[in-house]
């Protein structure tokens, strides 16, 4: 009995292909990895201050005319006669991500925004502005910024609603050189 299984064993194996014996399925892939995460782009969508997104007028470097997420792509320098970033929407987040908005002789506002409400700039250097470095409207919050040297005021509120925040309530986070 002993000497019938491995012969019987034997029979079976060459009556069986291996392939088919030790085979798994197919070890071709079915297609490309699908990406697993979102782009930053999906999660919060937002917009680079430039001429294509954000063009300007006679009066104005940039204008921000729609609500939402904008941000600096280089450093701005003013251009005399005009303001550098004028916001004229609600519900904008301007980050500056670290760069600055260097004004000329001659330029007016680094930041305007006239009317609106819901505004946050932050993350940046405002300073050398022929006018104010902000003059910002109602429900504005700056966050992380150093404004300095320009010709009158570094913050000119247009209303009384003008707020300085930073994550550790510190104002030394955010600041004002005169």
């Amino acid at each position: 009995m002993k000497t019938k299984t491995p012969i019987l064993a034997l029979l079976l194996s060459t009556l069986t292909p291996l392939s088919t014996v030790f085979a798994q399925g197919s070890l071709t892939p079915p297609g490309a990895p699908a990406p697993v995460m979102k782009s930053l782009d999906q999660i919060e969508p937002r917009t680079p201050v430039g001429d294509a997104h954000t063009p300007g007028d006679s009066g104005n470097q940039f204008i921000v005319r729609q609500p939402g997420s904008y941000y600096l792509t280089a450093n701005l320098v003013g251009v005399s006669g005009k303001h550098g970033v004028r916001i004229v929407t609600n519900n904008v987040t301007l980050d500056l991500k670290g760069l600055a908005l260097t004004g000329v002789a001659g330029s007016f506002v680094g930041i305007y925004v006239p009317n609106g409400t819901n505004i946050i700039v932050r993350n940046g250097t405002i300073s050398g502005w022929g006018n104010q470095g902000v003059n910002a409207a109602e429900n504005a919050t700056l966050e992380h910024l150093t404004i300095s040297a320009n010709a009158f005021d570094g913050i000119a509120p247009s209303a009384a609603a003008v707020s300085m925040e930073s994550p550790s309530a510190d104002p030394a986070r955010c600041p004002i050189v005169w």
